[in-house]
């Protein structure tokens, strides 16, 4: 299982965030795990803040030192916005990609909670659960658990 936090934050982040702009009349939330559940596992939250990057074709230290005899080592363009990517041409970038999506949609749900009294349709992303496979001598899994609540 993929711990990297694109196909697992992001894709949570994304998928309730796409709901919650269509308006649907179906609502979900992200809720905590129970502890009850977790069998003694070690477990750690889910991530907030993570780096995107894209290979750039065709660079390699050793092509430099080696007169390109070596095999191509490729190195990695940090972007740090969905803007700057498409900027610099990324390909695949999405905007829910980024980690800055948990924080447009915490501001968005504070401001629905201090113009409607309204409970947000799913909490921070730390929520989730990663269980990493040092800590067990295991393979490494993500847990979300979203509850549909209408």
């Amino acid at each position: 299982c993929s711990l990297n936090p694109v196909e697992d934050e992001a894709v949570v982040a994304g998928a309730l965030n796409e709901l919650q702009n269509k308006k649907s009349v179906l609502k979900f939330e992200l809720l905590e795990v129970p502890q009850s559940l977790c069998n003694g596992l070690i477990l750690r939250p889910g991530v907030t803040d993570w780096r995107i990057a894209d290979y750039l074709a065709g660079t390699s230290d050793a092509d430099e030192e080696m007169g390109g005899e070596e095999e191509t080592s490729p190195r990695l363009q940090w972007y740090e916005s969905y803007e700057e990517a498409i900027t610099n041409n990324m390909n695949g970038a999405c905007k829910s990609m980024w980690p800055c999506i948990d924080k447009q949609l915490h501001h968005q749900q504070q401001q629905q909670q201090q113009h409607h009294q309204q409970q947000p349709a799913f909490g921070s992303l730390t929520k989730c659960l990663r269980l990493l496979p040092q800590d067990q001598d295991t393979g490494g899994f993500f847990v979300a658990l979203i509850q549909r609540t209408s």
